[in-house]
């Protein structure tokens, strides 16, 4: 019965990883 809270927090993890690399490469082309 873990599976749909199991995908809904890989989905919300791997949201946050995209988000923070997102951010990693947007401070890197304002520090250029």
């Amino acid at each position: 019965q873990f599976d749909g809270t199991g995908s809904l927090l890989q989905t919300v993890t791997t949201r946050l990883a995209a988000s923070s690399y997102g951010e990693d490469e947007l401070m890197s082309l304002i520090q250029t």
